[in-house]
């Protein structure tokens, strides 16, 4: 039993929060690889409804340390996600998270009232609780 126990804590978890809009992107829980932060930083400007075809330089994932634990942050000043949009940021989030072993367990979506802004998550597991 409690070595059960001890692997479920020990066991990886990653959840990613998006709030619209404009799109912010939070990731926090096991650490990612450089590369996959790299992909979702060439990725995501493309998945938004309003993407553009010119290359300007975004801003990219920058790794926080304030208010509370460790996460991957990203703003999509200037962008837009329609629900189709949405839609796409998400597969894109998925695509470039399963590359690295990671597996799309849950989600939840919520309407904060106060701002009527949409928020969704997405929990991630790797390894066993993957299957």
């Amino acid at each position: 039993f409690f070595s059960d126990l001890q692997q479920q804590l020990n066991m990886p978890n990653l959840i990613v929060s998006c709030e619209f809009n404009p799109p912010v992107i939070i990731i926090m829980g096991s650490t990612l690889q450089e590369e996959t932060i790299k992909k979702l930083d060439d990725r995501l400007h493309d998945s938004t409804t309003t993407a553009t075809s010119a290359k300007k330089e975004y801003e990219k994932f920058e790794l926080r340390r304030d208010r509370g634990p460790e996460h991957w942050y990203s703003r999509l000043d200037g962008q837009f996600c329609d629900q189709f949009g949405r839609s796409t940021l998400f597969m894109t989030i998925i695509e470039c998270l399963e590359n690295e072993g990671w597996k799309l367990k849950a989600s939840n979506s919520i309407t904060i009232e106060e701002t009527m802004t949409d928020k969704n998550l997405l929990f991630f597991v790797r390894g066993r609780e993957a299957s």
